[in-house]
């Protein structure tokens, strides 16, 4: 296994410098140096140590700070990314080791939230994040069915911080978090959001769980589901060992998206039609204002949260 590079002190003061990236690095900053990246525009961190506090002595030597990429980070103590600047914030399997497995993010001009990747023992704690417009939540966290209300109560914490975003994005764990909540008659949050896109596919365990997820969307405009991203291993199944369908006692009735003008089915015939018919009944009987829907053939590529955020000329 290679050992990971220390990254010299001097390289902590630079007057001049606008966009970081660095991979694979010890970050231990020395108690006498002072941060001082005044002109720091990007920041990306790709297996990275952080210690004794170094992302709080980044982030204050970074004043004009807008984006923040981290992939693989593992703390050893807090990780609260506090920052009045920041815009845009990726996060990719995190790792904290402060004995809380606390992720706190605290930042009121943040506009773009994307957490992906494997968070098996870190949960979230959004503060003071009323500015963001997108959020995409494409992390997973155990399949486990017994650990599920711990999993859900987690999720819940998370979407009430998200519930005025215009814009989210869920991936399928999320979905079948929600899912299995729904079946269990556990209420969940209401969101405001115009769009919503739902990266999942279709199956006999989820789609009604799917169902739920729009009709606790009452404002939503746009919907689209995309049934061409990865699926990963079915939460759903690991929380019904019969193997019966969770939904087939259930009276399904639904209520009406007041708002739904658009529908986008992407990656039609990348998975079993069976479920998906029944889904796209489901969605024409609840748009009584139904204007557009655009069923596509094939896959849209949408690998992982990154893909679903718009690019900037600085990242």
């Amino acid at each position: 296994m290679q050992q990971a590079m220390h990254c010299p002190q001097h390289m902590f003061t630079n007057s001049s410098l606008r966009i970081l990236s660095t991979s694979k690095c010890d970050i231990v900053i020395s108690p006498s140096v002072q941060i001082s990246w005044i002109s720091l525009r990007s920041l990306t961190f790709d297996s990275i140590w952080l210690r004794d506090g170094a992302i709080a002595k980044i982030l204050s030597g970074c004043p004009i700070l807008e984006i923040f990429n981290m992939k693989s980070v593992t703390a050893f103590g807090p990780l609260d990314i506090n920052s009045a600047s920041l815009k845009k914030l990726v996060i990719e399997q995190c790792v904290v080791g402060d004995g809380k497995d606390v992720l706190k993010m605290s930042a009121p001009n943040l506009q773009l939230l994307a957490l992906s990747g494997n968070f098996l023992h870190c949960r979230f704690q959004l503060v003071n994040v009323s500015s963001i417009v997108l959020a995409s939540l494409s992390y997973f966290g155990e399949y486990c069915g017994d650990n599920h209300e711990k999993m859900r109560s987690q999720l819940l914490e998370l979407l009430e911080r998200l519930e005025r975003v215009k814009e989210l994005h869920l991936w399928d764990w999320c979905i079948q978090v929600l899912s299995v909540g729904n079946v269990r008659d556990l209420p969940s949050p209401i969101s405001s959001g115009k769009m919503l896109t739902l990266h999942t596919h279709v199956t006999k365990w989820d789609i009604y769980g799917i169902a739920s997820v729009l009709q606790r969307s009452p404002y939503i405009e746009k919907l689209v589901v995309d049934l061409s991203s990865p699926y990963h291993e079915n939460f759903i199944s690991s929380c019904n060992s019969e193997g019966k369908n969770p939904w087939a006692t259930r009276e399904r009735t639904y209520s009406p998206c007041m708002h739904l003008k658009t529908i986008k089915i992407v990656g039609f015939k990348e998975v079993d039609e069976e479920p998906v018919l029944p889904l796209l009944q489901i969605l024409l009987q609840s748009a009584m204002v139904l204007e557009k829907m655009v069923i596509k053939i094939g896959s849209q590529v949408t690998s992982n949260a990154r893909s679903v955020l718009p690019r900037n000329s600085s990242d």
